[in-house]
């Protein structure tokens, strides 16, 4: 086994932390700022981009998320009042398309809810062109646009969307699609409408792991489609992460369970890698899994990785 340190730039502690998607931006949560940092490929390490210096009322965030990239640099911070902090990053004129941004704008403040915003997740690439939505689970419900829902099932604690910019060209095209899971183990799937209406979808309930107060949503992650006839959602609960499967209809689609991955500690995050072929999770005991199916469809664990003695704890993420 070989190992490889890479010094890290970032002084003291990291409250939160999030990558954008093309892995050229990262925005880590200090006390009383957000500290942007860039890398340019071929380059790994990241250097220090810009510092945004928060305002009192806001120095409690809960949560980063980077919209994606056509969108340009567009940061989002969650606050423990309800509030989202949106920044937006604009290059020097006459710079590549690639390069970081040079300047920041002002943070814009948007209410959410009247508590603690837990996640935010913004939509992905759309089915057709309009303007995006930012969904946001806060302790007293979650919204995305139009859609506002206070579950009875606990407060929603995990959102995953559907990305609709992995769907192969001749595949039938689906309406945006949201996953939401709450503190009570809940997970559901909602779909808009042409309307701009938001619909109930399936519940995403394994029937021999009943919800219950001690086994909380952590984190959900929708499987990039890329032209599958079946969706797959990966649903982490206590140390168990079940991966759903959804066929059908749109307005009454199918569910099963497709596999249940064991893992010896509570399970932090899960991410897929682009195709969708592997499945990426971190837990509680500072180790990462790496789980993959075999040539039979059976889910095997391939390989672990592990982390700091201290633990990755509520929060702690895979890129």
């Amino acid at each position: 086994m070989s190992t490889r340190e890479i010094a890290s730039p970032i002084q003291g502690g990291a409250i939160d932390a999030a990558y954008n998607l093309s892995n050229t931006l990262l925005a880590v949560q200090q006390a009383g700022q957000i500290l942007v940092l860039a890398r340019q490929r071929p380059q790994i390490e990241f250097s220090p981009l810009a510092s945004l210096p928060l305002e009192e009322s806001d120095k409690e965030i809960t949560c980063l998320a980077w919209a994606t990239p056509d969108q340009g640099a567009v940061l989002a911070a969650g606050t423990a009042d309800g509030a989202i902090l949106l920044w937006t990053g604009r290059a020097a004129p006459g710079s590549a398309a690639c390069a970081p941004p040079a300047s920041w704008s002002q943070p814009q403040r948007l209410p959410a809810g009247r508590r603690r915003v837990n996640q935010l997740a913004f939509e992905p690439s759309p089915v057709s062109a309009g303007v995006r939505a930012l969904a946001a689970a806060c302790e007293d419900g979650f919204h995305a646009g139009t859609l506002r829902i206070a579950s009875k099932h606990g407060a929603p604690s995990a959102l995953s969307w559907r990305d609709a910019g992995c769907d192969d060209l001749t595949s039938a095209q689906l309406p945006p699609m949201l996953s939401a899971g709450t503190r009570r183990g809940a997970a559901q799937v909602w779909w808009r409408a042409g309307n701009g209406e938001w619909k109930r979808g399936p519940a995403l309930h394994d029937e021999d792991a009943e919800p219950s107060a001690s086994t909380a949503v952590a984190c959900l992650a929708w499987a990039p489609p890329m032209g599958r006839k079946r969706e797959t959602i990966a649903v982490a609960r206590g140390a168990t992460v079940t991966l759903f499967q959804m066929h059908g209809p749109t307005d009454a689609p199918e569910v099963s369970v497709l596999a249940r991955l064991e893992h010896e500690a509570a399970v932090c995050q899960a991410e897929w890698d682009p195709p969708a072929t592997w499945l990426a999770t971190t837990t509680a005991d500072s180790v990462v899994c790496l789980w993959r199916p075999d040539f039979s469809g059976e889910w095997l664990l391939c390989n672990t990785i592990a982390g700091a003695a201290e633990g990755m704890g509520a929060g702690a993420m895979v890129d």
